[in-house]
């Protein structure tokens, strides 16, 4: 029998931080992109709260009716965007029940067992939640054969090839003219020596589809297209542009943004310290920590902002950083003009008060009071800021290295139109449109041309570059929902481009 305050098991209520945790790995299984070290830290973030709350009523000898209140605390961690007064009164009234239970003795009839089986259950959740991870290492996502890796040629120069990714960021004359942007980035590209070809287009209106795109050359099959995000994500780890720049000799380099799902293959990765990736951005704001930033500064995801302008303004400073060798293909993605909305166009801080981070479209609008009021400012400033520091990071870059290559690319256009459970959309130009422009040799020039979409990005690049024999593929565009991404509509009759498609025929860029 044990003793008057019973085992450790059933003295201590552990099971609220540990049940957090098994509920926070469950929630990352579907998403094949994340790592458990990627999970880790929210995991131990979101725990915090309940296990402290657990360790006080232990340390306090407070009956283990804490437990039941510690739960409460750890689930809405995970799930709830409750008020901060709410939570301020379930917080303040579980310390003063229960110390109000501790002075008059009151006992709570088999507390023990029952906390017992609790923590005991909860542990068994966390190991089962743990094997199940693991055997996700076992696991194959189903393949997708995007075609041979093309051959580049073993002679002839190899300059460095910068690729900037910019997240969202759309055709610069729709911006101009329907969304009300201030921005004269073509221009500035054109006085630096880029083609930047009229009316480009994505593939695909989701980032990891769209990148999936340019990165494999290649599109998917209508009929069957993936059905597994992990399938994008092998694809992208895997990709033809980087295989074949690999087997011309060229040294792969990446700058990590929060969407660690584009994270290359071969590649030699950085990353801002600390790092956190797109699944605490979407989590964490949500929670108590957010009620608690917003009781304290009225912006609940405050924190994660300030980190998300951190790793934007790390991103442009060491982007033209010294190369480890001459022949490098450096891969820089930046969440930006994306969501979130948190840099004005001088670059200081803006404010936010929605529990939203990364979120786009819809999705942005649900935690905006269902409205996209707002969307068109936030986005357009976030995007005067950025044109101010791309065109500065390409005068860095062509300073060190006047023969570089430079890939400046759009994946999509903003999302202010986007509604991801649709089937269809009433007007797709917003979001299909993509800025493209291209600094290199003038062969590479004349292999681009008006209305091209993002599949046709590196064919021509490595034929005008390397004269290799990548032959471009139909500009044809697909609209899919988010639950449902292998479902292709195609939209491509209902675009309206600035100006008509030349074709890969056209002549090329002579602006």
């Amino acid at each position: 029998m044990p003793g008057a305050e019973g085992t450790r098991l059933e003295r201590w209520a552990l099971y609220p931080p540990v049940f957090v945790l098994a509920l926070v790995l469950s929630i990352a299984q579907p998403y094949p992109e994340l790592s458990l070290w990627g999970v880790l830290p929210v995991m131990l973030v979101a725990a915090a709260f309940p296990l402290g709350v657990a360790l006080a009523y232990g340390v306090a000898g407070m009956p283990r009716a804490g437990g039941p209140i510690g739960l409460m605390v750890g689930l809405a961690v995970i799930y709830s965007e409750i008020e901060p007064i709410a939570f301020a009164l379930v917080l303040a009234s579980s310390v003063v029940l229960s110390a109000w239970a501790k002075w008059r003795a009151v006992k709570v009839p088999w507390a023990g067992q029952l906390t017992r089986a609790a923590n005991l259950g909860s542990m068994a959740l966390l190991a089962f939640g743990l094997v199940q991870w693991g055997a996700r290492g076992f696991s194959v996502p189903p393949e997708w054969d995007a075609g041979p890796v093309p051959s580049l040629g073993s002679s002839g120069p190899t300059p460095p090839i910068y690729h900037l990714l910019l997240d969202g960021y759309g055709d610069p004359d729709w911006l101009t003219a329907e969304l009300g942007c201030s921005t004269t980035l073509t221009r500035d590209l054109e006085e630096r020596g880029f083609a930047v070809p009229a009316g480009a287009t994505a593939n695909y209106p989701q980032t990891l589809q769209s990148v999936t795109s340019v990165l494999a050359m290649a599109l998917f099959d209508p009929d069957a297209a993936p059905t597994s995000r992990a399938t994008y994500r092998a694809a992208i780890a895997n990709s033809r542009v980087e295989a074949a720049l690999v087997g011309r000799g060229y040294h792969v380099e990446q700058l990590l943004s929060e969407y660690s799902s584009l994270r290359l293959g071969t590649s030699d990765v950085r990353q801002v310290r600390p790092y956190v990736d797109f699944f605490a951005y979407a989590l964490l704001p949500r929670s108590v920590f957010g009620s608690i930033s917003k009781l304290n500064t009225g912006e609940p995801s405050r924190p994660l902002h300030a980190l998300h302008r951190r790793q934007l303004r790390w991103t442009f400073r060491h982007a033209a950083d010294p190369l480890s060798q001459p022949a490098t293909f450096r891969f820089v993605h930046v969440l930006a003009p994306h969501p979130p909305f948190v840099i004005a166009a001088d670059g200081s801080a803006r404010v936010d008060r929605s529990s939203a981070s990364i979120e786009d479209g819809s999705d942005w609008a649900h935690k905006h009071d269902g409205s996209v009021e707002g969307y068109a400012d936030g986005y357009c400033e976030k995007l005067q800021w950025l044109d101010s520091e791309l065109t500065d990071l390409v005068d860095r870059i062509v300073a060190d290295h006047p023969d570089a290559v430079i890939v400046v690319q759009g994946d999509h256009g903003p999302g202010d139109e986007v509604d991801w459970a649709a089937t269809e959309l009433e007007e797709y130009h917003g979001r299909f449109g993509a800025l493209v422009a291209v600094r290199g040799p003038d062969a590479v020039r004349a292999e681009l041309y008006d209305g091209m979409t993002l599949v046709n990005l590196y064919p021509a690049v490595f034929r005008g570059l390397f004269g290799a024999d990548v032959p471009a593929l139909p500009d044809r565009s697909f609209w899919a929902s988010w639950d449902e991404p292998e479902k292709l509509l195609e939209v491509t009759s209902e675009l309206t481009r600035t100006l008509p498609s030349g074709g890969p025929e056209s002549g090329g860029i002579d602006r």
